[in-house]
């Protein structure tokens, strides 16, 4: 298993949460909205110009 960089963060949230945190993203993007969101306390931007792919970033080990 490769080491993870130290920008990894791994924060479990109860479904719910994490559900309402993908609405906020979802509806941001529909309505041509920023969006921002604090991880591990750095508050992350995506602004409305940004473009989104459906490649993973990482790539997918062991199946």
């Amino acid at each position: 298993m490769e080491s993870k960089t130290e920008r990894d963060v791994e924060k479990e949230y109860p479904s719910a949460d994490f559900v309402a945190k993908l609405r906020r993203l979802a509806d941001a993007i529909e309505n041509g909205e920023r969006f921002e969101i604090q991880i591990a306390g750095e508050r992350i931007y995506v602004p409305v110009r940004a473009t989104f792919r459906e490649t993973p970033i990482y790539p997918i080990s062991g199946s």
